[in-house]
């Protein structure tokens, strides 16, 4: 049984690190509108671990990016978690409401996630604990807020097991609204984790890249990292930071690209890699935006066998419980 069902798991994983041969990958989270704006609300969330009737643990995780696209001023982003519980306590003891404070310098921006780790006083859902409610986000000047909402839902016999079961099964489309003052579009998450030694094999990211029109168009693809190092030996001793990435794709009429970031910028794919980031595509005529067709999607890399570690082996092996829909309450 525990080949069995090792080896079924595996296979949907594979699944779903070969998305890139699709044009439009199934995803396994909701997709969060992004946009430019001093004020953002998100409804409906969850995030956390519940003890269900079984005995079983059911989790469900989100995460954030928020970026900064002014090139010169910094803005201060004011993070309130509003719980739908008003006696919910967080990590910090607050009740109800939660709150942090970001300080984004120009064009830059920062990831958070929330569950409880002991360690970390900045994560605001402790362990063990179920939170329902909504974020808000607000600032002086226009920001980007991205939600990584990893779904679906599952389950595992342990806490353990069950959160790590959402973190492997999560991808997501990354929205990037045209920005008329930065002339391209922005995308405000990236992430590159790869042959990390606490992940199943981590993500990637991939860029479809459509030119409409009936002309040649230049595009400009700026990458820049929240934060990001690469390393060349398993031990992580001897690394090298991630810096700001530029390429330039002429496409003829009618022509499409399709790559991952690794590719297009040349990431060395036989290091250990822990990279969170933003992208902007600009074309060249700026007009032909209107014509140009651009999606970014995180996805799980590739995966075999011999890449899982004990601990997934241990909660992928369960017989039930891999996966529940989106909305199941048992």
């Amino acid at each position: 049984m525990f080949n069995r069902l090792l080896t079924a798991f595996v296979i949907g994983l594979l699944a779903l690190g070969a998305m890139a041969q699709e044009d439009s990958p199934e995803l396994a989270s909701q997709t969060l509108p992004v946009k430019k704006d001093t004020f953002h609300r998100f409804d409906h969330l969850r995030e956390g671990a519940l003890k269900t009737s079984t005995g079983w643990w059911r989790a469900e995780d989100w995460a954030l990016a928020i970026y900064n696209p002014n090139p010169k001023r910094a803005v201060k982003v004011t993070w309130k978690l509003i719980s739908d519980d008003p006696n919910f306590v967080y990590s910090d003891g607050s009740k109800g409401i939660w709150v942090k404070e970001f300080t984004l310098l120009p064009d830059t921006g920062a990831t958070a996630a929330l569950y409880g780790d002991p360690k970390n006083p900045d994560r605001p859902i402790p362990v063990g604990s179920h939170w329902t409610g909504s974020a808000e986000f607000s600032g002086p000047d226009p920001f980007y807020v991205y939600i990584q909402s990893m779904g679906p839902r599952v389950q595992g016999r342990t806490l353990s097991s069950a959160m790590i079961k959402t973190c492997l099964l999560w991808s997501g489309e990354v929205p990037g609204p045209w920005d008329r003052e930065v002339k391209g579009f922005v995308f405000p998450y990236t992430n590159y984790f790869h042959n990390h030694p606490f992940f199943l094999g981590g993500w990637h990211s991939r860029i479809i890249l459509e030119n409409g029109s009936d002309k040649q168009v230049s595009y400009n693809l700026y990458h820049r990292p929240y934060f990001g190092k690469r390393w060349r030996d398993p031990d992580q001793q001897i690394g090298v930071w991630f810096m700001r990435d530029l390429a330039e794709v002429n496409l003829k009429p009618g022509q499409k690209m399709d790559l991952y970031l690794e590719d297009l910028y040349g990431w060395q794919k036989d290091f250990s890699s822990v990279m969170e980031g933003r992208l902007i595509v600009t074309p060249n005529p700026p007009e032909a935006y209107a014509q140009t067709r651009v999606r970014l999607f995180v996805v799980p890399n590739t995966v075999t066998m011999d890449s899982l570690k004990e601990k997934e082996k241990e909660a992928l092996s369960e017989e039930a419980g891999i996966v529940l829909p989106v909305g199941a309450e048992k």
